[in-house]
């Protein structure tokens, strides 16, 4: 979409946005260059003009005349510029820490409701998480204090494949355990085709699928599919994951690479948090979630 007059591109300004979030800025940060860069192109373009004042010029007992005059209340040096931050609502999900990179979507005016539901939605996403084998911090991250040191030469890929394949089967066992059906039975089965079993309490993670994707000792990459993770749970996975290969592991980064329907390939980069691309993004997105709203917001077969 492109067009020069303010009023117009304000009104398309309405739907979601997907982003990629760099790793080392904040959400706050993501909010304010956006609104920033919105508001400064808005009133770059052609603006409405403002209200003139009437008046009528001439005595009562004579004829008179209307003349109309700027109306100087309404002018951008007493009133600002005409579009600012407090008119724009604004809302995103996932919330990613600073560390944390990947993709993100925003919701602009109207589509800021729809993502603020999303946070109740229990929506798949899939992340690369790097590691390094060999210490263990504080944190299980790599801004932590190393408190211990572990020889890591004996782990090769195919070690660090048979842990990650041993975890994605205790949660798949898992899911079912938790409804209370058998792995093995006709009825787990059924559940399995449906879809992905999503837990009704939010604050379960559950993990759908794990690999190892790159593994250059000491560091390693693993994706993983999953629903309801938190960074410290990630952060957790691979520290559990050196325990498992009898050595140590901390987390050095995390990158999310899908969320629900939207990729890498939807998600636009820092230098396009402009007007013009936020504008076509929306207009992109409105079809994938057109095709997937009610994926998105009406998750399947539910863990108890």
């Amino acid at each position: 979409m492109f067009t020069k007059e303010a009023s117009v591109a304000f009104k398309a300004l309405s739907g979601v946005v997907c982003i990629y979030k760099p790793n080392g800025i904040t959400m706050q940060k993501i909010k304010s260059t956006v609104l920033g860069n919105i508001c400064t192109e808005l009133n770059e373009l052609q603006l409405s003009p403002p209200d003139g004042i009437v008046k009528i010029i001439g005595a009562t007992n004579e004829p008179m005349s209307l003349k109309v005059e700027p109306n100087l209340a309404q002018h951008p040096l007493v009133t600002g510029p005409q579009y600012q931050y407090v008119d724009i609502n604004f809302n995103y999900n996932p919330y990613f820490n600073t560390h944390t990179s990947g993709v993100c979507l925003l919701g602009i005016n109207e589509g800021a409701r729809f993502v603020s539901r999303l946070r109740h939605a229990r929506i798949t996403k899939a992340y690369k998480i790097h590691g390094v084998l060999g210490s263990a911090t504080e944190t299980n991250y790599a801004n932590g204090k190393v408190i211990e040191r572990a020889q890591y030469k004996h782990i090769n890929r195919s070690t660090i494949d048979r842990v990650v394949s041993y975890i994605q089967t205790m949660h798949q066992r898992k899911m079912f355990e938790l409804l209370g059906v058998d792995i093995q039975s006709q009825t787990a089965y059924k559940l399995a085709v449906q879809g992905p079993i999503r837990p009704t309490d939010e604050k379960i993670p559950v993990l759908y699928g794990i690999k190892c994707v790159n593994f250059e000792p000491p560091n390693f990459v693993i994706e993983v599919q999953c629903v309801n993770e938190y960074e410290n749970y990630l952060y957790t996975l691979i520290h559990d994951i050196g325990v498992q290969l009898k050595s140590l592991a901390h987390c050095t980064s995390v990158q999310c690479i899908r969320y629900g329907k939207f990729t890498l390939d939807h998600a636009l980069l820092k230098k396009h948090w402009r007007l013009q691309f936020i504008l076509d993004s929306i207009s992109n997105n409105r079809k994938i979630l057109y095709a997937s709203k009610k994926i998105l917001l009406q998750p399947s077969a539910a863990l108890q």
